[in-house]
């Protein structure tokens, strides 16, 4: 529903058990709630069906929807300033 309400919209996939995922999303709700940009978070061990559907065979993952159509997408090693610059470019686009 959010992909179909919200222009852009970030997913973040992880697990409970991983501990970068843990370190990392502070980060990322930051960088969301500094862009005013809405975020799902989806758990890859409790929902592998959306997971498989999308490909996501790591975690974590972030993928950047723009107008429900996958535009970025960011797995184990990147740089938050990569994710930010697909933000602003995502923004750019809706300008």
């Amino acid at each position: 529903d959010l992909l179909e309400e919200s222009p852009i919209v970030l997913a973040y996939f992880s697990t409970p058990q991983c501990n970068v995922c843990k370190d990392l999303l502070p980060k990322v709700e930051t960088m969301l709630e500094e862009h005013a940009l809405p975020g799902v978070y989806v758990d890859t061990t409790a929902l592998p069906a959306i997971s498989g559907q999308l490909l996501v065979l790591a975690v974590p993952s972030l993928i950047v929807f723009v107008y429900g159509k996958e535009t970025a997408r960011f797995a184990r090693h990147f740089g938050m300033r990569d994710l930010e610059a697909s933000l602003e470019r995502a923004k750019q686009y809706l300008e």
